[in-house]
């Protein structure tokens, strides 16, 4: 448990470097930058697969790392989306991995499926009051 404790911190320190390198660091070749997350998402992710994930907000938390981890590419993942779905779905509390999800599903470019929630059943339009809300 104190391992735990321990590892959390520094998988948020290093997490927060990864975004760092990617938002703030401008190499003249853009291969070498692209090499350099790389590097640090896949060690990230390894990190965050080794932690102990005994608890149900441990193991939010580690699919939280590997999920925002695996966001910091200029790409969409699916891996990503997957990872942090599980985050948000073991803890729906967590307003980061809410954030982080919206992230994914942005680079994804698919709108979100509520735009349609306010629509009958049976096709029509919706009643004067849901389409105001």
């Amino acid at each position: 448990m104190a391992a735990q404790v321990a590892a959390a911190p520094s998988l948020d320190a290093q997490l927060r470097e990864l975004w760092a390198v990617r938002d703030g660091f401008f190499a003249s070749d853009p291969a070498a930058k692209a090499a350099l997350v790389a590097r640090r998402v896949s060690s990230l992710v390894a990190a965050a697969e080794a932690c102990d994930a005994s608890s149900a907000e441990a193991r939010a938390r580690s699919a939280f790392v590997r999920g925002r981890a695996l966001d910091a590419g200029d790409a969409y993942d699916p891996a990503a989306e997957a990872a942090l779905s599980r985050a948000v779905k073991l803890a729906p509390d967590d307003v980061a991995a809410w954030n982080a999800l919206g992230h994914a599903f942005w680079k994804k470019g698919t709108p979100p499926a509520p735009a349609t929630a306010t629509r009958p059943r049976g096709g029509g339009l919706a009643p004067p009051r849901a389409r105001a809300l």
